[in-house]
């Protein structure tokens, strides 16, 4: 039973303090003891006046104000709010701490205490006090004016000035130095110490990168420099503390813009403004917790910095310079429809505009704390126009606002300071280069990528629950009474027109226009009108994508898992439960090749816990081979469908024959899910899978869309917090530092020691090259004859000796051979090549050699172990002998899933050039089965 507590031991743990507020009664034994330190100094309130008032403070205007309002301290009572006039309220943050939101108030405020009646009527709520009497108004000033409240608000003021008090919870403050000027003739190209290779400004570039991607504290930070400064003679000036160090970063400024609005209405406010200017709302928001505020990170300060880095000067020439496999195929963003109308003669994306740039615009939110709803909402924007190993990285991302808050923001408001950046790029800005030089550049938002919920925000339509709630067409969709009670909102195929009618944008505005004058909760899903829909160069509806990561991956093939290794699955016809512990044996057993990050995990015990990255290689690598001898055919046709469709829209090349094979795939697996699985799950996700292939021809390849790498970029931002105190500051100062490290670490030679240092922590890998490179040393070995007489066969010449290599390096991928035998849980020795017949073929690497002509001319070859590849295809592998339904038998869709072989081992070996290598491959193997899997493309690997 619970303990039952009573009025008096309520009142024995609890007490009001000044704002009315129910605090521990400890804190009033702090104010005891506070009080009993400075009568044992003999002093008193007057006489700390008359200290301050005959050795006046002068240092800053802020402590002027404080020692003013010692001196005339009195409450002034509004009809509205009681106010401290006089007593500064930009008081310090440990002070501000121990009376409103110390760490210990969280956690009692958490407890559920039934305190006494009137302990509870004193703590005052804003929205009460607009309608309290001016005789409860009189008790609250009682109240608030006693004695001990005005004497406890004194000390913390005196207590404050003197430095004395100090909260042990916050994280390490620099104490702001009165520093000499004698470093002020240090020039930052001096070395640390005399005859030393590191210059002053590299070394302070590495600690400070160093700090960043290692997530340190102030306290952490300043205690390297001081370990660091022991082991100089000398120290130069910036690691004296850690106040000089962040000072030699001064021009590093960040430039970010505080934008303040009422917690209550969301109203635009002004910094300092006491009440909301909302006539509806009217509130109070002098407190600090009323008038909260989102950042903004200027374009134009970034595209600076940007645009002075020569490696993104030379990265913007790719559109322009890149070698295409086919001239008619889709290959990136660039030849789609929408970026060839604004790249053709005279447009603002054409060749003979080079430096302008189109933007991918993404949000989401961020939990920062698992233990409460707070979170965080960047903007990242990506350029286009650089190679794609590129843009996805962080450091080349562009962010241009962070919200903050335990509310979603709301995205006209958040996003207005962005759209008038687009409204001026899109006339055109003059930037000054680091080097001098001025550029004019003109910038163009050329899609939206999000998931659902973000989505429906920036666009202001329903979410995905809510009617019309499609961003790409005007479908409504149906209500579906689940069997407990709940309600779903499905959208059944529709053959007639299953992608239409399509959304307009002229009618989406039309739309808002009506639901503002109307006041209506919608009209065809839109709820009102959104900044997009007044951007320049942007379409609201054809140039919003969706994102197969969260679309695909954490939604359809997430939910396909469940219902098939579901427990509360198990009796339907679909479910493969029974069988979950042979699939989790093959999947364990399963070496993948280094191009996949994440090695495979169990299903019974980790798929809750399984990354969008883990879903994809059981998407596209694990998940035929490991089911399709133990699930029903025409299950398995069904889910083919939808695996060689997304595979055709994934490509590095896709031709206008894969978008078409690909619409009837994927209109196929949603036309049959509901006859397989139930109506039930024909959800948004289920219909938003039609619309990718035209998203495709219009936007580009899924993978140039996806959210991966802004999901990357959240990742990495959340490791920058340092603490729970201004966290929003934190974040932004932190990635505003690392947006200029590239440009402060281009000044570091490649040849400097300290180079492959900022390359590790900056994560920066090397461009692709197009030769061949072996790697480790080389080891010697008899050859048989067998090897003797193909490697004859190959040269045609007598040659000197032969280095046998284990591991090389092809067009910037690492491969393995069966010499290698270091690599225990990873297979990627396994080839794609082409043969003297120019045939392509599949087979593993035995050995990389270097063989030497008596010319002294050098010949790369590579030995081969052929796979022989199977003709039957994977109906015929697993259902041989099964009599199942005549269309499947006939492969009517024309199912062939390219990507995948089935393989034999054989006894022969081949010598080919190293040139011949096409690709490295993922090989299965498990139950004498093996099976060799392409990559749909090389722009997703190491996800």
């Amino acid at each position: 039973m619970e303990e039952v507590h009573t009025t008096e031991q309520k009142q024995t743990d609890v007490s009001v303090n000044q704002r009315g507020q129910v605090r521990p009664r400890h804190y009033e034994s702090k104010y005891k003891r506070l009080k009993k330190d400075l009568e044992t100094d003999k002093s008193d309130v007057n006489t700390i006046q008359h200290h301050y008032i005959t050795h006046p403070i002068t240092n800053k205007d802020e402590n002027i104000h404080v020692h003013q309002a010692l001196i005339n301290t009195n409450f002034e009572i509004t009809n509205d709010f009681i106010r401290d006039t006089d007593i500064d309220r930009n008081a310090s943050e440990e002070i501000d701490d121990y009376k409103d939101t110390n760490a210990q108030d969280e956690l009692f405020d958490k407890r559920e205490v039934n305190a006494p009646e009137e302990i509870v009527n004193n703590n005052v709520q804003e929205d009460i006090m607009d309608e309290r009497t001016t005789d409860t108004l009189e008790d609250i000033v009682d109240d608030t004016n006693s004695e001990k409240n005005v004497q406890l608000d004194e000390l913390i003021n005196i207590l404050e000035m003197e430095h004395k008090w100090v909260n042990e919870n916050e994280d390490f403050d620099e104490e702001e130095e009165d520093e000499t000027e004698e470093d002020s003739d240090i020039n930052e190209d001096d070395p640390i110490q005399p005859g030393h290779f590191l210059s002053i400004k590299t070394s302070v570039l590495l600690i400070w990168l160093l700090a960043i991607v290692h997530s340190y504290t102030s306290q952490m930070l300043a205690d390297t420099l001081a370990v660091i400064r022991l082991h100089m003679i000398n120290g130069y000036p910036a690691l004296k503390s850690l106040y000089s160090f962040k000072r030699f970063f001064k021009n590093l400024k960040s430039p970010l813009v505080k934008h303040y609005y009422c917690s209550y209405c969301f109203t635009r406010t002004v910094d300092g403004q006491l009440k909301c200017g909302n006539q509806h709302c009217l509130k109070d928001i002098s407190s600090h917790n009323s008038n909260d505020y989102f950042i903004e990170l200027p374009i134009i300060s970034q595209l600076t910095a940007f645009y002075s880095r020569e490696e993104i000067r030379n990265g913007l020439k790719h559109r322009f310079e890149r070698v295409k496999t086919n001239e008619s195929n889709i290959e990136d963003v660039y030849d789609c429809d929408i970026y060839k109308q604004m790249s053709k003669d005279g447009g603002p994306l054409s060749s003979d505009k080079p430096n302008n740039i189109s933007f991918i615009f993404n949000t989401d939110g961020i939990p920062i704390f698992k233990s409460s709803k707070t979170s965080c909402w960047p903007i990242f924007m990506m350029v286009n126009e650089l190679p794609y190993r590129m843009r996805k990285s962080r450091e080349n991302m562009l962010m241009c606002g962070l919200w903050f808050g335990h509310e979603k923001p709301r995205m006209n408001m958040f996003c207005q300071p962005l759209h008038k950046s687009l409204v001026e790029l899109d006339k055109g800005i003059n930037l000054q280069l680091k080097d001098g030089n001025n550029i004019t550049v003109q910038g163009y938002l050329y899609s939206v990528s999000c998931d659902i919920p973000a989505r429906s925000c920036v666009m202001n339509i329903n979410q995905h629950n809510g009617e019309s709630c499609c961003t790409k067409c005007l479908q409504t969709g149906i209500n579906h009474r689940t069997p407990t009670g709940g309600n779903i909102r499905i959208f059944p195929y529709k053959k007639e027109m299953p992608t239409g009618p399509k959304r307009d944008a002229q009618l989406m505005v039309y739309d808002a226009q009506k639901v503002v004058a109307s006041k209506q909760s919608h009209i065809n899903g839109i709820k009102g009108p959104s900044f997009l829909m007044f951007t320049p160069m942007y379409d609201p509806c054809e140039n919003i994508c969706i994102d197969i990561m969260h679309l695909l991956y954490l939604g359809i093939v997430r939910m396909m898992m469940k219902l098939w290794f579901g427990v509360a699955q198990r009796l339907e016809p679909f479910s493969l439960y029974q069988y979950l512990d042979i699939v989790d044996a093959r999947i364990i057993s399963i070496k993948p090749s280094h191009l996949i990050s994440r090695m495979p995990r169990s299903i019974s015990e980790h798929i809750k816990f399984w990354k969008a990255s883990e879903l994809r290689s059981w998407f596209f690598y694990y998940s035929l081979p490991c089911v399709a001898d133990i699930m029903p055919p025409k299950y398995l046709y069904h889910y083919c469908t939808l695996l060689e469709g997304i595979y055709l829209l994934n490509q590095s090349s896709i031709s206008d024959d894969d978008i078409v094979k690909s619409e009837g795939l994927i209109n196929y697996f949603v036309f049959m899910f509901p006859s397989l699985y139930g109506a039930k799950y024909v959800t948004i996700n289920m219909h938003s899978l039609l619309h990718l292939p035209d998203i495709v021809r219009k936007i580009g390849p899924l993978w140039s869309t996806s959210c991966f790498a802004f999901e990357s970029a959240n990742g990495d931002l959340l490791k920058m917090f340092h603490g729970t105190q201004y966290i929003d500051i934190q974040i932004i100062n932190a990635v505003h530092v690392f947006q200029m490290m590239p440009l402060l670490s281009s000044e570091i030679l490649e040849t400097s020691m300290a180079y492959p240092l900022v390359c590790s922590l900056m994560k920066k890998k090397k461009e692709r090259c197009i030769g061949f490179f072996t790697y480790g040393k080389y080891f010697i070995k008899e050859l048989d004859n067998e090897e003797q007489q193909l490697i004859t066969t190959i040269t045609n010449v007598p040659y000197s000796k032969i280095c046998f290599y284990r591991r090389a390096i092809l067009r910037g991928i690492m491969y393995h051979s069966l010499a290698y035998s270091r690599a225990k849980t990873r297979i990627s020795y396994t080839v794609k090549y082409r043969n003297k017949e120019s045939r392509v073929k599949f087979g593993y690497v035995c050995w990389f050699g270097e063989l030497h002509k008596l010319n002294d001319e050098k010949v790369l070859i590579a030995c081969i172990s052929v796979l022989k590849r199977k003709t039957i295809d994977v109906f015929g592998q697993h259902h041989q002998g099964i009599e199942g339904d005549r269309h499947i038998k006939s492969n009517f869709m024309n199912i062939g899933l390219p990507y995948i072989h089935y393989v034999d081992k054989t006894e022969k070996k081949c010598i080919i050039p190293v040139h011949d290598i096409l690709d490295l491959c993922l090989c299965i193997k498990f139950d004498g089965l093996s099976v060799v899997c392409e990559e749909p493309n090389h722009h997703e690997i190491n996800l």
